[in-house]
This record gives structure tokens, sequence and C-alpha cells, in this order.
């Protein structure tokens, strides 16, 4: 509940329910476990929306992450729990290189897995999303580099469903 409150109606009118929820959900969590990674998901998204600060942003968003690692089988469940909520926290704190350099870890881990579909299409994804963080920086050569690497993922593998096209906006804006 403290997780739709910050994210789907942020107001700060609501900061005193929300970390009331918080604090109820603490005693039923188990450490070391998912529903504790996130939990502290949870405050890290409390520290960038509620009451924004960045040291504890980054500190909830490590110790999720050293959780996670711990609980969750596959790259693709770290890439979905950690690395995107955590860009999009250090985005929304206008930290763009921390939120880069977060999604292009990700986009090293999708690497390692040259021919699982579903790896190529997470880092398609990821691409985009580091397009948008690019565009931001107003990094139009990297914006380019990116594009490209979108265009030549999906002209080789379309047939087999992957498909991140970029915005007609976004390749007009650059």
């Amino acid at each position: 509940m403290a997780s739709v409150l910050l994210r789907s109606a942020p107001d700060p009118e609501n900061n005193a329910e929300v970390s009331e929820l918080l604090d109820m959900a603490k005693g039923f969590i188990t450490e070391n476990s998912a529903e504790h990674c996130y939990y502290c998901m949870t405050l890290a998204w409390y520290y960038t929306l509620a009451e924004p600060d960045i040291d504890k942003t980054r500190e909830l968003t490590d110790q999720a992450e050293h959780i996670a690692r711990q609980v969750f089988p596959t790259d693709l469940e770290l890439i979905d729990i950690i690395h995107i909520p955590t860009a999009n926290c250090f985005f929304y704190h206008n930290d763009f290189r921390s939120a880069a350099h977060k999604i292009e870890e990700a986009v090293e881990v999708c690497r390692k897995y040259p021919d699982m579909l579903p790896y190529i299409d997470k880092q398609a994804e990821l691409l985009n999303i580091l397009l948008d963080i690019y565009t931001e920086m107003q990094d139009t050569a990297k914006c380019h580099e990116l594009i490209a690497e979108i265009d030549r993922i999906n002209d080789t593998y379309k047939e087999q469903g992957v498909s991140r096209d970029v915005s007609p906006g976004k390749r007009e804006q650059l």
C-alpha cells in the first residue's frame, strides 16, 4: 500500500500515512528475504519522492541489491527488481550519470546471454531507457549511438518477436 501511495499519488499530505505503513510493515519483514528487498526498494522510493535524500536512496538501493543477489535466481529478475527501479530513483533525483550507470550495468548483464531472446529483448528495452537518460543529459552523440544499436537489435531479431522501436518523436527530437 505504501508503494502504491508513493508512486501513484505522490502528495506531501500522504507522507505521514506512508511512513506509518512502512513502520508497520517493518515488523512483518523477514531479514534477507524477497520481502525485505522489496521493503528496501519501497523505502528508497520514499526517500526519492516523499522526503528526497539521495544518500538514503543510495544506501537503501545498495542494501536491496545485496539482498536481491541472495534471493532472486535470475539476472532478469535483478534487472527488473533492482537495476531499473534504482535508475528511476536516481533519475528523479536528477543524478542522470548514476541512472545511466545502473542501466549500463544491466545492459552488460544482458550481453552475457547473447543467444537468449528474453535477454536480447531486455537489452533493447534498457537501451531505450538509456536513450531517455542521455536525451535528458543532452548527449546527442550517445543518443544516436543508442538508436543505431536499438535498430540493429530490432533488425536482427524482429522475426523472433523482439521489437523495441524508438518513438518517432524521439527520433525527430534528436
